[in-house]
């Protein structure tokens, strides 16, 4: 697999992003370049580049202000909120760092969100000239480099951007500073969409799940990987009460968004978007763990252990990775990794 850099000049990666970009105030989509900025000219609204980041959060919504000031609180940062969003740092973090920082945690984050990535990208067909919007990712965008290393054009849409020299020299992948509620981008304009643990942070699932839905072409594909769900004994066992839609959230500031939605919740949020489920996905980092015998610490360990030992058999699998799985996502919260596919008609 070719491990080329990213070949567009800043030049080009702007072009590509203004070919992509809708005004967010009146949805016009003949944006045009104006100094240091993008200006509309149907309403006048300007979106300043700042190092190749287009921002377009002109007016951020009280959801987004309040996810942002709570990262701001967890970094430490002192400033203000624009200079928050788009900020130069000495080294982005790379995620193979992250990868063994976490390796020998009773859950490895990041290893598991690399196998369950890898796992959907097993159903998903790539020509090579795709182009690919991810929602959320950040640092040095591991999940997006297995579609550019394949001649796909990449694009990146968070609430802030960390950059470093090298990515300002680089300007891969055209990265977009917006909201996932009010995407500003044009009907169609994606052939693949990602979500990797990025929806449970929206307050209204369904509102983003349109959002991507619109976003993304007839007979496109959305893989939506890393999710928690809300199950029916989750948190029984909780040492304080989780109020309900709530993830317990013992790390994280009050403000960022970390909700729960239950599977039926999803699959109705899909289904209305006009998002065909194509496939449900047991984690493969489950599997392994269940394979190993490497239950102790988890949630639930007890029922661990004994699904642990019942997952010789074959037929044991077979029904867990399938009717299996949407019970136990539905009792204790079992992890979301979909690949769906955007209706035709």
């Amino acid at each position: 697999m070719s491990t080329l850099p990213w070949s567009r000049s800043r030049g080009e990666a702007l072009g590509l992003a203004l070919a992509k970009i809708a005004c967010s105030r009146c949805r016009c989509c003949d944006l045009v370049r104006d100094r240091d900025g993008v200006r509309c000219p149907q309403c006048e609204l300007r979106y300043p580049i700042v190092s190749g980041i287009v921002n377009t959060l002109a007016y951020p919504s009280p959801d987004v202000i309040d996810e942002l000031r709570g990262m701001m609180k967890e970094a430490n940062f002192v400033g203000d909120l624009k200079d928050f969003m788009i900020r130069h740092v000495d080294k982005v973090s790379a995620f193979e760092e992250r990868k063994q920082s976490s390796s020998n945690n009773i859950f490895d984050y990041y290893g598991s969100t690399e196998i369950n990535f890898r796992q959907a990208m097993e159903h998903v067909t790539l020509i090579g000239n795709e182009e690919v919007l991810e929602i959320g990712g950040n640092d040095d965008y591991p999940f997006l480099k297995p579609f550019r290393d394949r001649g796909c054009a990449c694009f990146e849409a968070n609430i802030y951007f960390l950059y470093d020299d090298d990515a300002t020299r680089s300007d891969w992948p055209v990265r977009i500073l917006g909201d996932m509620h009010q995407l500003p981008f044009r009907d169609g304009s994606f052939d693949i969409v990602l979500l990797s643990a990025t929806s449970h942070h929206s307050p209204d699932i369904r509102v983003l799940t349109r959002e991507v839905a619109r976003v993304t072409r007839p007979g496109g594909v959305v893989i939506n990987i890393n999710e928690p769900i809300r199950g029916m004994f989750k948190h029984a066992f909780a040492k304080r009460r989780i109020t309900r839609g709530k993830q317990d959230q013992q790390h994280r500031d009050e403000l960022i968004h970390e909700h729960e939605y239950s599977v039926f919740e999803y699959m109705r949020a899909f289904e209305q978007a006009g998002l065909r489920l194509e496939a449900s996905l047991f984690s493969e980092y489950y599997n392994q763990r269940l394979c190993a015998g490497r239950t102790r610490g988890v949630r639930f360990s007890w029922l661990a252990g004994a699904v642990s030992r019942a997952w010789r058999s074959s037929t044991v699998r077979q029904l867990a990775i399938g009717p299996g799985l949407w019970l136990a996502q539905a009792t204790i919260g079992l992890q979301m990794n979909v690949v769906l596919r955007r209706d035709v008609g």
